[in-house]
């Protein structure tokens, strides 16, 4: 349903630009983005060796087509603009993140909830000209995001367990701003991420370890992290 409503969107705004090609000045803009991500994965399994808990990490690739997202553009001075992005906003139920894998324990067939929630905030500085039809962008953003999910097992032989990681990632966006009429346009874009940092919590509930060993926060730093994180942006936007 979302794939389809934004390729209407898509085919709405080139069938006007063919009929009103008149070009005008706005301030104010509303976007809706579908986005293609690549995102890479790490699940820390714990396995028990005597009194030692050993963390291993599997990392894996979740690719989705279609996602939309919501934004709101406003222009600055000079050469700057502003916009704010609802990135993501999702409440699942659902078992496709058994990809966590025990060595030991394999822990497929559970239930899980996840909550994810990502705001981006974007600095834009334009390149080419106002009014041109093509003009080249650059800019900066910032994407706080918090991620929760619990694991229910179906088995006794698994045991509950729940993450949360809050953090931020840091962008820099080359993109493509396509003026189709004087109310509509094209933004074509790739956030690249320097870097992403958070705080993640894993919590263990296995009742033959002390409180202490059930518990494990730490936090990560991510460098550099645009090829395990790949995104392609394609934004309708409609000019207020």
């Amino acid at each position: 349903m979302k794939a389809n409503i934004f390729v209407l969107l898509m085919v709405c705004a080139c069938f006007i630009y063919g009929q009103n090609p008149v070009i005008s000045d706005y301030k104010y803009a509303i976007k809706v983005y579908n986005t293609s991500l690549s995102t890479q994965y790490t699940w820390t399994a714990d396995v028990i060796n005597g009194n030692d808990t050993i963390h291993t990490d599997k990392k894996y690739r979740q690719r989705d087509i279609f996602h939309l997202s919501f934004a709101v553009f406003w222009k600055g001075k000079n050469r700057i603009s502003h916009e704010v992005e609802l990135a993501n906003f999702s409440l699942q139920n659902r078992d496709s993140l058994t990809k966590r894998t025990n060595p030991v324990i394999n822990l497929r067939g559970n239930e899980q909830n996840v909550l994810a929630i990502a705001l981006r905030y974007e600095l834009m500085y334009r390149i080419g000209k106002e009014n041109a039809r093509f003009s080249p962008i650059i800019s900066a953003g910032i994407m706080p995001y918090i991620n929760y999910g619990n694991m229910l097992p179906h088995t006794s032989l698994a045991y509950p367990t729940k993450f949360s990681a809050v953090g931020a990632r840091v962008n820099i966006i080359p993109r493509l701003h396509v003026k189709l009429t004087d109310k509509i346009f094209l933004d074509i874009n790739t956030p690249i991420n320097l870097f992403d940092q958070s705080i993640q919590r894993y919590v263990v509930k296995n009742p033959s370890l002390p409180l202490r060993n059930q518990k494990n926060s730490y936090f990560n730093f991510a460098p550099f992290s645009g090829i395990a994180d790949m995104s392609v942006r394609v934004g309708v936007g409609f000019r207020l």
